[in-house]
Protein backbone atom coordinates (compact mmCIF):
# COMPACT_ATOMS: atom_id res chain seq x y z
CA UNK A 1 0.00 0.00 0.00
CA UNK A 2 3.02 2.26 0.94
CA UNK A 3 4.66 1.89 -2.29
CA UNK A 4 1.40 2.34 -4.66
CA UNK A 5 1.08 5.62 -2.58
CA UNK A 6 4.72 7.06 -3.15
CA UNK A 7 4.12 5.82 -7.19
CA UNK A 8 0.86 7.78 -7.28
CA UNK A 9 2.67 10.81 -5.40
CA UNK A 10 5.61 10.56 -7.55
CA UNK A 11 3.24 10.46 -10.47
CA UNK A 12 1.68 13.52 -9.88
CA UNK A 13 4.99 15.31 -8.77
CA UNK A 14 5.59 14.40 -12.87
CA UNK A 15 2.59 15.96 -13.61
CA UNK A 16 2.81 19.06 -12.10
CA UNK A 17 6.40 19.72 -13.42
CA UNK A 18 5.50 19.11 -17.04
CA UNK A 19 2.10 21.01 -16.41
CA UNK A 20 4.56 24.29 -15.52
CA UNK A 21 6.57 23.88 -18.83
CA UNK A 22 6.02 25.73 -21.65
CA UNK A 23 4.17 23.44 -24.23
CA UNK A 24 5.55 22.74 -27.56
CA UNK A 25 3.51 24.04 -30.68
CA UNK A 26 2.22 26.93 -28.15
CA UNK A 27 1.96 30.08 -29.94
CA UNK A 28 4.75 32.58 -29.32
CA UNK A 29 3.80 35.51 -27.89
CA UNK A 30 7.18 37.88 -29.24
CA UNK A 31 7.69 41.07 -27.83
CA UNK A 32 9.75 43.19 -29.49
CA UNK A 33 12.61 45.97 -27.98
CA UNK A 34 15.68 48.07 -29.47
CA UNK A 35 19.13 47.00 -28.58
CA UNK A 36 22.38 48.60 -28.96
CA UNK A 37 25.62 47.25 -27.94
CA UNK A 38 27.18 49.08 -25.10
CA UNK A 39 24.14 51.41 -24.37
CA UNK A 40 22.39 51.77 -20.65
CA UNK A 41 18.55 51.33 -20.75
CA UNK A 42 18.25 54.84 -19.95
CA UNK A 43 19.97 55.69 -23.22
CA UNK A 44 17.76 54.10 -24.94
CA UNK A 45 14.71 54.95 -23.66
CA UNK A 46 16.15 58.90 -24.39
CA UNK A 47 16.94 57.91 -28.09
CA UNK A 48 13.81 56.33 -28.29
CA UNK A 49 11.91 59.49 -27.09
CA UNK A 50 13.62 61.54 -29.36
CA UNK A 51 12.99 59.45 -32.45
CA UNK A 52 9.22 59.38 -31.11
CA UNK A 53 9.51 63.41 -31.27
CA UNK A 54 11.40 63.61 -34.61
CA UNK A 55 8.55 61.06 -36.20
CA UNK A 56 5.38 63.05 -34.72
CA UNK A 57 6.80 66.27 -35.87
CA UNK A 58 7.70 65.28 -39.41
CA UNK A 59 4.32 63.30 -40.15
CA UNK A 60 1.44 64.49 -38.25
CA UNK A 61 -1.80 62.92 -37.52
CA UNK A 62 -4.76 62.00 -40.17
CA UNK A 63 -7.54 61.42 -38.04
CA UNK A 64 -9.96 59.59 -40.34
CA UNK A 65 -13.44 57.90 -39.80
CA UNK A 66 -14.75 54.42 -40.39
CA UNK A 67 -18.46 54.16 -40.73
CA UNK A 68 -19.78 50.46 -40.04
CA UNK A 69 -23.56 50.70 -40.93
CA UNK A 70 -26.15 48.66 -38.65
CA UNK A 71 -28.52 46.00 -38.59
CA UNK A 72 -32.23 45.25 -38.10
CA UNK A 73 -34.07 42.30 -38.80
CA UNK A 74 -37.93 42.67 -36.87
CA UNK A 75 -37.66 39.02 -36.81
CA UNK A 76 -41.05 36.75 -37.00
CA UNK A 77 -44.71 37.63 -35.25
CA UNK A 78 -46.64 34.71 -34.61
CA UNK A 79 -50.30 35.23 -33.22
CA UNK A 80 -52.75 32.55 -31.45
CA UNK A 81 -56.32 32.80 -30.71
CA UNK A 82 -57.53 31.60 -27.99
CA UNK A 83 -61.43 31.79 -26.83
CA UNK A 84 -62.26 35.63 -28.12
CA UNK A 85 -58.87 37.04 -27.87
CA UNK A 86 -55.55 36.77 -30.25
CA UNK A 87 -51.96 36.35 -28.66
CA UNK A 88 -48.75 37.86 -30.70
CA UNK A 89 -45.29 37.17 -29.66
CA UNK A 90 -41.84 38.34 -31.67
CA UNK A 91 -39.15 36.27 -32.38
CA UNK A 92 -36.07 36.19 -33.48
CA UNK A 93 -35.68 40.04 -33.59
CA UNK A 94 -32.43 41.88 -33.66
CA UNK A 95 -30.95 45.72 -33.73
CA UNK A 96 -27.60 46.36 -34.02
CA UNK A 97 -27.22 50.19 -34.38
CA UNK A 98 -24.19 51.86 -36.55
CA UNK A 99 -20.99 52.65 -35.23
CA UNK A 100 -18.38 55.51 -36.00
CA UNK A 101 -14.75 53.97 -35.14
CA UNK A 102 -11.99 56.81 -35.89
CA UNK A 103 -8.16 56.23 -36.31
CA UNK A 104 -5.22 57.87 -37.60
CA UNK A 105 -4.44 56.72 -40.76
CA UNK A 106 -0.74 58.03 -40.14
CA UNK A 107 0.10 55.99 -37.43
CA UNK A 108 1.74 52.88 -39.39
CA UNK A 109 3.75 55.39 -40.96
CA UNK A 110 4.88 57.37 -37.66
CA UNK A 111 5.91 53.59 -36.23
CA UNK A 112 8.13 53.18 -39.70
CA UNK A 113 9.78 56.36 -39.19
CA UNK A 114 10.51 55.78 -35.46
CA UNK A 115 12.16 52.37 -36.69
CA UNK A 116 13.88 54.16 -39.15
CA UNK A 117 15.29 56.55 -36.88
CA UNK A 118 17.03 53.92 -34.80
CA UNK A 119 18.16 51.77 -37.03
CA UNK A 120 20.09 55.13 -38.36
CA UNK A 121 21.50 55.48 -34.76
CA UNK A 122 22.92 51.86 -34.48
CA UNK A 123 20.20 49.87 -32.56
CA UNK A 124 19.02 46.59 -33.70
CA UNK A 125 15.45 44.74 -33.13
CA UNK A 126 15.13 42.02 -31.07
CA UNK A 127 11.84 39.84 -30.37
CA UNK A 128 11.69 37.46 -26.85
CA UNK A 129 9.33 35.19 -26.54
CA UNK A 130 7.55 36.19 -23.31
CA UNK A 131 6.56 32.30 -22.82
CA UNK A 132 10.71 31.40 -22.46
CA UNK A 133 10.89 34.06 -19.93
CA UNK A 134 11.34 32.71 -16.19
CA UNK A 135 8.48 33.18 -13.89
CA UNK A 136 9.05 34.76 -11.14
CA UNK A 137 6.48 35.12 -8.20
CA UNK A 138 5.55 37.54 -5.10
CA UNK A 139 6.89 36.28 -1.49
Amino acid sequence: MFLACRNVAALLGVLLLTACQTQPGRAPYLLDMWTKSGVSADKTGQDILQCRINAARDIPQSIQANYIGGMYSPGQVYCNSAGYGTYCNTYGGMNIPATMRSYDANDGLRNQAVDLCLKKKGYKKEYIDINSLPVQTAN
